[in-house]
């Protein structure tokens, strides 16, 4: 039987509810919420971590880079179907001439998704800091290349 909880037992002990977790991976307890970007502590070693904050930014830096891939399919469909803009991909471009535009977009992109899901299911795995920073810089660029190619379109 667990011993009564005192506030040193807290700091060093996971609540009674630490195996919900939220979608972020951060312990989720209705009266005492520990939030994605608090200290949350650790089941193994009973030591205080900022593990939760970085599995958040981790995920939504995933999930913008995965609405990234959709805005720039439409985008670059809606640019090369109106023949508004060339494509610069080269791959793209081989694609589209033996399977057609529409489809060539659609199995490029859906392969990137497939990835980005693997990348988002694996996340709790995505312990370091360069990761976290790679997505980011990833996200950042990425959002330049749908904004570029939106003021393309438009500007055509």
């Amino acid at each position: 039987m667990a011993p009564p909880p005192t506030d040193t037992h807290r700091l060093l002990v996971p609540p009674p509810c630490a195996s919900a977790l939220n979608w972020c991976g951060a312990l989720d307890c209705t009266a005492n919420t520990l939030d994605c970007c608090s200290r949350s502590v650790s089941p193994r070693s009973g030591t205080r971590t900022s593990a939760g904050c970085s599995v958040a930014v981790t995920a939504t830096l995933i999930v913008l880079f995965g609405l990234l891939q959709i805005a720039d399919g439409i985008v670059t469909y809606l640019g090369l179907d109106q023949s508004l803009v060339d494509e610069v991909n080269p791959m793209l471009n081989a694609c589209a001439s033996f399977f057609g535009l529409g489809l060539s977009i659609t199995v490029l992109k859906l392969a990137g998704l497939a990835f980005i899901t693997f990348l988002f299911f694996d996340r709790h795995k995505m312990k370091s800091r360069w990761i976290t920073a790679t997505l980011g810089t990833a996200v950042s660029f990425y959002a330049w290349v749908v904004a570029n190619n939106v003021s393309l379109v438009l500007g055509a």
